[in-house]
């Protein structure tokens, strides 16, 4: 299966089809923007200023997660892509959202449809906002849309629903919920990370027969129990961590006001999406910033649960991860992850702080004997839905390959017919 992934960003999900495909000679190349730029920037600059140490230590680890994403069949395509992306992440400007949520987005797609060569592809994956022209220019290959996030329109109504008019910050904007509503529906093939993202889909008009529920995977050999720092006999209260970004999608504000005068600690780790949200926090919060997966491993088995009361999720890897890793999980109906979850877990309506602080209130502090119990569950129970990222690309191209085989002999028996007639 002569595939070519077109890797606008890279998450987990396309970084386990990549590395599949890479792996099984399937992969023809993957067009990828400059993912260096800001590592050489950085080492550029750290060389031409004293006493940068701290931006060298940067430059660094920045160079090694970037060679650690490379594969031998990418194909840079872009620079200016990229540093359309970081400006629109980095700064907050009135034309902030349009860059950093559309205008990279639509570059790249451009550029990689004009650079990609398909004439003997038998498949090309693309992501959201970045292969509408993609799809349209070359039709030949199965065309597969890799949905990493629910339906534009269920996205935009649950945070109007939960937020009124403060989620337009976060809200798809007009141009982009056109431009993804158009890349599904030129794809043949919609990937679904959960049951959730397949009826936001199927409600806003996404034709049931394209979409492919495909589970994403966990690192079950990173996210495991270990031991804690800090002894769970030396303290008296629950310690809860958010991972994710701080956001009013994933009912940061909510959680804040549900953990204020309760008697637990609560950790908030993630890139700061919108700082007012961080507004006096309450004194038994403390934010620990971005931590790298080793780091994120470590922090799991340093706290009791995992709190995520998401407003909107496709399918949040991190709930997965950290019930892995032995925690409690207090999450809501709205993310797509809830669907992993045993029954010992606490899964609560999306924008009710009352019902989230009742589950709050319920917690207690983990012996590594629960931890072990609940890891066990989650990966060996009856009911248990986790497994590895080479089992999720396998079923994918599974599924991939008999969509291909389907289509070709569709094809056949269209040329049949018409040279009977």
């Amino acid at each position: 299966m002569r595939t070519a992934i077109v890797c606008a960003f890279n998450e987990n999900a396309i970084w386990a089809l990549s590395r599949h495909a890479s792996k099984h000679g399937e992969l023809v190349e993957r067009l990828v923007p400059h993912w260096d730029l800001v590592a050489d920037s950085a080492q550029t600059l750290a060389s031409v200023l004293p006493k940068a140490s701290a931006l060298r230590a940067f430059a660094v680890r920045k160079q090694a997660r970037v060679a650690s994403m490379r594969l031998p069949e990418d194909r840079p395509i872009s620079v200016l892509t990229e540093v359309v992306r970081v400006a629109g992440a980095r700064t907050r400007t009135p034309v902030t959202p349009f860059l950093g949520q559309y205008a990279w987005k639509a570059m790249f797609d451009h550029r990689a449809a004009a650079a990609l060569e398909a004439a003997d592809l038998d498949v090309v994956i693309g992501m959201p906002g970045s292969c509408r022209s993609l799809f349209s220019r070359h039709s030949r290959p199965l065309k597969v849309f890799h949905a990493i996030d629910t339906h534009p329109r269920a996205r935009n109504d649950a945070l109007s629903r939960t937020y009124g008019a403060r989620a337009r910050g976060e809200a798809y904007s007009a141009v982009l919920t056109r431009r993804i509503e158009d890349e599904l529906a030129l794809a043949d093939v919609v990937l679904a990370p959960s049951r959730l993202v397949i009826d936001g889909m199927v409600a806003h008009g996404v034709a049931p027969d394209k979409l492919v529920h495909c589970t994403y995977g966990v690192d079950l050999d990173r996210f495991a129990v270990g031991e804690p720092l800090l002894g769970t006999g030396e303290r008296s209260r629950p310690r809860l961590i958010f991972v994710g970004q701080i956001s009013l999608r994933k009912g940061v504000p909510l959680l804040l006001e549900a953990v204020r005068g309760l008697d637990v600690d609560l950790s908030l780790a993630g890139q700061v999406f919108d700082r007012s949200i961080l507004k006096d926090l309450p004194n038994n919060v403390r934010l620990l910033g971005v931590l790298s997966p080793a780091d994120l491993s470590r922090a799991y088995n340093d706290h009791d649960a995992l709190v995520l009361p998401a407003v909107d999720d496709a399918c949040s890897l991190v709930v997965a991860e950290a019930a892995a890793s032995g925690l409690r999980i207090v999450t809501t109906t709205a993310n797509g992850s809830a669907e992993l979850l045993p029954s010992h877990h606490l899964v609560i309506p999306p924008g009710d702080k009352d019902q989230l602080q009742q589950a709050l209130s319920s917690l207690e502090v983990l012996t590594q004997d629960d931890r072990r119990h609940y890891s066990r569950e989650l990966r060996f129970g009856e009911f248990s839905r986790v497994r590895s990222w080479d089992s999720y690309a396998d079923d994918v191209f599974a599924v991939l390959d008999e969509r291909l085989r389907t289509r070709d002999a569709e094809r056949l028996d269209r040329e049949d017919q018409s040279e009977e007639n």
